[in-house]
């Protein structure tokens, strides 16, 4: 398939327009998207095919799988698509951090931040990587002696809160602190699940919780205000992320304000703590259910990485760890659905898509296309081998987004997943639980239902 220049000299026809559902007045198919989203977008894709449309509150809405058109919407034609008003619903947490910023003010920021995460400065937080982890990993031992089920859901979001918090503001935040951050953080998701699944209302529309995200955003806020204050305080003797970016300059010389650099704390939180620890949990049931490939990850970990501190090199080392992780991240996608919408018309292959069509980039379906992923549910980790990832479109696999606004922290993303995953695989045996329920549940990102209940047994 081949992506069409667009044509913008004629109005679209019904010929034009992509094959979907009809819906119900007004609300379309929403009421079936909310019941059972990945289940609805998984049957409109076996029934219309790559290219998707159908109406909500009178809007076009296109559901985009086809690594062409993805490429076409995030890097082609990158300027006609904004990220759109169902993504800026999420904005009432995040402000403008960079996963919601837009045109030239977004590349303006990214500018300023990128080099905070290059990979010399991740260097120096590994070690604060390795302690938080490990010390986690400790309290496991005594459900190890029991054989009690460890929630491993759980369990990876306390890591990963602890190792973003750790990183960006060293030893600022207390252990009560952090855990009062990881309840609001918590609390105030909730309200923006129920925000994108009702983008078609106003803005000011009442919702149920907001009451309740309202003081969860408080409580952020303040800690995060109370730290960046008592750092332009006292900015020497610091050595992590909120210390580099209040070093960073625009090209005029100018720092980031504190309402920009809030923005932009809140948005690396979301990514570094959400994501992470569901795309860990998601690779700890996937191996517990093959245990060949959790075999061979403890033999890569015990040789990697010993019993001493590691560095860069030694991570560089774990190759199949980064093969089981990508593929965990290919059927169980974190950010399963990317959104924008048109600025101008446009045409994907032979289908217009018309001014102000919201797009919806399944991350999920794209991931589990049968065209490019042969027996798509099966847990493979040799699909990322050099090889097979050679011989694969690129857009056919995009966990961490793709273009200009990949995930600026994609690469700190990996090393913590790469870290986390070969601390455990290098200690633990792990079983799921018996008579476990294991089920998608698609929210702010893609978690269990239920949880993920490990049964651990040590090496």
């Amino acid at each position: 398939m081949y992506v069409q220049t667009p044509d913008r000299t004629r109005p679209p026809t019904s010929q034009d327009r992509p094959p979907g559902p009809r819906g119900v007045p007004l609300l379309g198919v929403l009421p079936k998207l909310t019941k059972s989203p990945l289940w609805y977008f998984e049957h409109l894709h076996r029934t219309f095919g790559d290219l998707v449309r159908f109406e909500v509150a009178g809007k076009p809405v296109h559901i985009v799988t086809h690594p062409d058109h993805v490429k076409h919407i995030l890097i082609d034609n990158a300027d006609n698509y904004w990220k759109g008003p169902i993504f800026k619903r999420i904005g009432a947490l995040f402000g403008n951090g960079l996963v919601l910023n837009d045109g030239d003010s977004w590349r303006k920021q990214r500018r300023l931040m990128a080099p905070s995460f290059e990979q010399r400065q991740l260097e120096d937080l590994l070690a604060m990587m390795q302690r938080v982890a490990g010390a986690q990993i400790t309290t496991w031992q005594p459900a190890c002696e029991t054989g009690t089920p460890v929630e491993m859901q759980d369990q990876m979001m306390r890591i990963t809160l602890g190792v973003v918090i750790k990183t960006m503001f060293g030893y600022s935040v207390t252990d009560e602190e952090l855990h009062a951050i990881a309840d609001a953080f918590n609390r105030a998701l909730r309200h923006l699940e129920l925000r994108l699944l009702t983008f078609f209302l106003p803005d000011g529309f009442p919702l149920p919780g907001r009451r309740d995200f309202e003081r969860a955003r408080v409580l952020l806020d303040r800690s995060v205000a109370r730290v960046v204050a008592e750092r332009r305080a006292h900015p020497e003797g610091h050595n992590d992320l909120l210390a580099l970016l209040l070093c960073a300059r625009y090209e005029d010389g100018a720092a980031m304000d504190d309402t920009q650099l809030r923005d932009e704390i809140v948005t690396i939180f979301f990514g570094g703590y959400e994501a992470t620890a569901n795309a860990l949990a998601w690779a700890q049931y996937a191996v517990s259910q093959h245990p060949a490939i959790a075999a061979r990850l403890h033999d890569e970990a015990a040789s990697v990485l010993g019993n001493r501190p590691v560095d860069l090199q030694d991570l560089s080392r774990l190759g199949y760890t980064e093969m089981v992780l990508k593929e965990a991240m290919r059927l169980y996608t974190p950010f399963y659905v990317s959104f924008r919408t048109a600025h101008q018309g446009d045409r994907l292959g032979r289908y217009a898509i018309p001014a102000g069509s919201h797009m919806l980039l399944l991350h999920y379906l794209t991931h589990r296309h049968p065209d490019y992923w042969p027996s798509p549910e099966t847990f493979d980790p040799e699909r990322f081998s050099r090889e097979a990832s050679a011989a694969r479109p690129r857009h056919a696999y995009y966990p961490f987004g793709a273009g200009q606004h990949m995930c600026i922290g994609k690469h700190f993303a990996m090393l913590e997943m790469k870290l986390v995953l070969a601390m455990i695989m290098r200690d633990y045996r792990l079983r799921l639980m018996e008579g476990s329920v294991i089920e998608m549940n698609p929210r702010a990102t893609l978690r269990s239902r239920y949880g993920i209940p490990l049964v651990l047994s040590r090496h």
